[in-house]
């Protein structure tokens, strides 16, 4: 198993537009982490990801609770119960409670275990503790707006206000045709990046060393990490040694990059690329994606034409 390739992935201009959201997502996020926790006295298994809905969880939650009953576990699933009017706690009975009472999804997973709702998550654990559970399957959902203005000591009016910026700018992006072209590179990108490609492939490495910064940083992404000119000029002399690469400048994800091209493939996709960080017109930080090739898996990229 391994990491999913868009960890690896430079930030996209669809991921600027959500910087709204994600910064008051990533707030509230960092106060919930600060706070004290509780010892639910059984194990809990969270399921969630960043995604509002459709995104598997439900079918999860009834896989792993498949999983540890095989175990002779007695799972119960404590959801929030969204999209209910309930509160809680309360264990959902699926003979008196409808979705509009406990939420569509906790009423789905009733049918085939014991789920109990409850906005409270301390009085939710103890019930499901009553019902004799060995270990608590949790759903991860996002907050209510009340819940966020408590976290984040924020008005009503300005948590509204960042998610309008947020959906304003979501729609923008949506109304855009699947063919609108993508920002090119400026002209100091690509005379910068122009350089460093064509002594790269003429390896001029001298003339590349004198175009880093003294406190240099680099990662060679699943490898390792070097620090200083003198660690990451034995980066340079291990190019030198192979012949397996061939760079052009272009960009991935609508960020400037440096895509690595087999030199007898040319005409194929890239096989993974690097990314520069520039200060003062010396080179800052490279990251380079040679070992961690499977990066540019489905990932948007095109070779600058200017």
């Amino acid at each position: 198993m391994r990491e999913p390739a868009f960890w690896h992935r430079p930030t996209s201009w669809i991921a600027s537009l959500l910087s709204p959201l994600a910064a008051l997502y990533g707030a509230v996020a960092a106060r919930r982490m600060r706070r004290p926790g509780a010892d639910a006295g059984i194990p809990v298994i969270c399921v969630g990801n960043y995604h509002v809905g459709g995104a598997g969880k439900t079918p999860t939650v009834l896989a792993l609770a498949k999983l540890l009953r095989e175990l002779d576990e007695r799972p119960v699933v404590l959801s929030r119960g969204y999209g209910g009017r309930l509160e809680g706690p309360v264990k959902v009975d699926r003979d008196r409670h409808s979705a509009a009472d406990v939420g569509d999804e906790p009423l789905m997973m009733a049918a085939s275990l014991p789920v109990v709702v409850s906005r409270d998550r301390a009085a939710g654990l103890a019930l499901a503790r009553a019902q004799d559970a060995s270990v608590i399957l949790m759903d991860v959902l996002g907050c209510s707006l009340q819940e966020v203005c408590g976290i984040m000591d924020f008005s009503l009016p300005a948590v509204k206000a960042a998610l309008h910026r947020g959906r304003t700018q979501l729609r923008a992006f949506a109304r855009e045709p699947d063919d609108a072209p993508r920002p090119g590179l400026s002209p100091g990108e690509r005379t910068r990046l122009n350089a460093y490609v064509s002594r790269f492939n003429a390896r001029d490495f001298d003339a590349i060393r004198a175009m880093i910064a003294d406190d240099i940083r680099l990662e060679l992404v699943n490898r390792t990490r070097l620090n200083g000119k003198a660690e990451v000029s034995r980066y340079f002399g291990n190019y030198a040694k192979i012949d397996d690469w061939h760079l052009k400048t272009g960009q991935v994800e609508g960020r400037p990059a440096i895509l690595v091209f087999e030199p007898d493939a040319l005409d194929a996709p890239p096989r993974s690329f690097m990314l520069l960080d520039w200060s003062a017109d010396k080179v800052a930080i490279i990251r380079d994606f040679r070992h961690a090739s499977y990066a540019i898996d489905g990932a948007e990229w095109a070779v600058d034409e200017g």
